[in-house]
């Protein structure tokens, strides 16, 4: 028997919640640890938020590791292939995403139910190169985390629980559902901590699960991780750029 097997390398709902606690475990540990590092290394200003996200980096490098290593899960499985195709469709979602969010910031400022509260500003930065630099930082960093969260929520997540529901004679449809809407709970939870401009946190909460959802159902409707990927990290610097308060 082999270590794989014996941790949960199978589809039992059991192999599926040892799977995934060992993923989240994995993700998140491993953020803290590599955080308490690079916090003490001083970073350009120009990077923005790029340097935040190396931990983020690392714990999507660790989590694929143990996933191959320990349970023979191979990233393909979490929809996760960097092929000319996969990346075609990163740029696809990028696209979908910023029509989506173009549309409903329309919308939303058309009927008066909210009003930009602040955009992104470059700060001290003028020079054309270091303009470029930043810009470019903040895509890579959004990219980053697009990646990771999605890993974790779409990838490991709704596998896994679309595993354990489907081993208690649930039927593929509505373990689908209720995997997307699980992890969309989960997702939302995360941004419990989150604030944004204008926003109460049972709103950001709140868009966090629809975003969720929004990405869970790219995600299975696909079974690759690139569409999803691509419509968050649009989504995120729509927001950032244009920060909406809902009245």
């Amino acid at each position: 028997m082999t270590l794989g097997a014996r941790l949960g390398a199978d589809s039992s709902t059991a192999g599926a919640t040892v799977r995934a606690a060992v993923a989240v475990s994995t993700y998140f540990a491993t953020l803290v640890t590599v955080r308490l590092v690079t916090v003490r290394v001083p970073m350009p200003a120009i990077l923005a938020n790029l340097p935040d996200q190396i931990a983020t980096l690392c714990s999507v490098a660790m989590v694929l590791f143990v996933s191959a290593r320990v349970f023979d899960t191979a990233p393909a499985s979490y929809g996760l292939t960097m092929t000319r195709r996969w990346i075609h469709d990163l740029l696809g979602g990028i696209v979908v995403g910023a029509l989506f969010q173009l549309v409903s910031t329309a919308a939303i400022l058309g009927i008066g139910a909210g009003a930009i509260v602040d955009r992104w500003s470059m700060g001290v930065f003028t020079d054309p190169a270091a303009v470029a630099i930043a810009v470019g930082s903040t895509v890579v960093s959004f990219f980053i985390v697009a990646l990771g969260e999605d890993l974790l929520f779409r990838g490991v997540l709704i596998r896994e629980f679309v595993v354990g529901f489907t081993s208690r004679d649930v039927s593929r449809p509505v373990a689908t559902v209720g995997a997307v809407v699980a992890s969309a709970l989960l997702f939302g939870s995360l941004h419990l901590n989150a604030g944004a401009a204008g926003l109460s946190t049972a709103v950001v909460v709140l868009q966090a699960v629809v975003g969720g959802l929004y990405f869970g159902l790219a995600y299975v409707l696909t079974d690759s991780l690139a569409l999803p990927v691509g419509i968050h990290l649009s989504t995120n610097l729509w927001t950032t750029t244009q920060t909406r308060a809902v009245r």
